[in-house]
């Protein structure tokens, strides 16, 4: 979800021709080493690893956690908000070499409630130059984003309220089998895409990993930037 503007933005350059509507796909590699380990109630945090795919699945970009082992188990604890991170992400087109996409990278901070509140930045690609930056902000029992262009304005925004059943409870099953969010244009409002984030089975968590699917709406992306 942190580099969710790129794609979007790199799906308004290539896909502006297109009226329909692509979804991406975001799954999230499992580790077994991680599994095991909080199996038997002593989590150990490994590097987490994403591969975004489009609908037929096709790998875009790869996202792969460079945080050294220490830092990661802070990941786990009270001190999580605080905690420094690094995220590279590669672009990996179908029979193309991959190449250096982008990294983020969040500091170690001290945060308080509403203060001082966790901010992660990232250059942008090398054909747009710019630096952008993402932050969550405080909002009460709700998950919210904030995606910030290179002159630290919000553009886009990632709400997920706390009311649905999946964030108290969360099984494999029924509505407490996933979790949406709304992906809203910051100056005008508009819902640009929606993302569903699926609680997985054991069977299949295992063999494909968890999902988070990203699905664009072009109708009502205005989005002229590289954020």
């Amino acid at each position: 979800m942190h580099f969710l503007g790129y794609l979007l933005n790199s799906q308004k350059r290539t896909d502006h021709r297109s009226p329909q509507r692509t979804e991406r796909q975001v799954k999230e590699r499992v580790s077994w080493l991680q599994e095991v380990t909080t199996f038997l109630g002593a989590e150990i945090e490994t590097r987490n690893r994403y591969s975004v795919q489009d609908r037929i699945g096709n790998q875009l970009f790869y996202a792969i956690e460079r945080t050294d082992c220490c830092r990661r188990q802070l990941q786990r604890t009270c001190l999580h908000e605080c905690a420094s991170w690094e995220v590279d992400v590669l672009h990996t087109p179908p029979g193309q070499y991959m190449q250096s996409f982008l990294s983020m990278r969040r500091p170690m901070q001290c945060v308080c409630c509403c203060l001082c509140r966790p901010t992660a930045e990232a250059p942008g690609p090398h054909d747009i130059g710019q630096r952008s930056s993402f932050r969550d902000p405080w909002r009460c029992c709700n998950y919210n984003f904030q995606l910030r262009d290179a002159y630290d304005s919000a553009v886009l925004e990632v709400h997920g309220g706390c009311c649905q059943p999946a964030v108290w409870c969360s099984l494999p099953c029924g509505p407490c089998s996933e979790l949406h969010f709304d992906v809203l244009d910051a100056r005008t409002g508009h819902r640009v895409a929606t993302i569903r984030k699926v609680v997985p089975g054991i069977a299949s968590g295992m063999n494909q990993g968890r999902d988070l699917c990203c699905i664009p709406e072009p109708s009502k992306s205005t989005l002229e930037n590289g954020t």
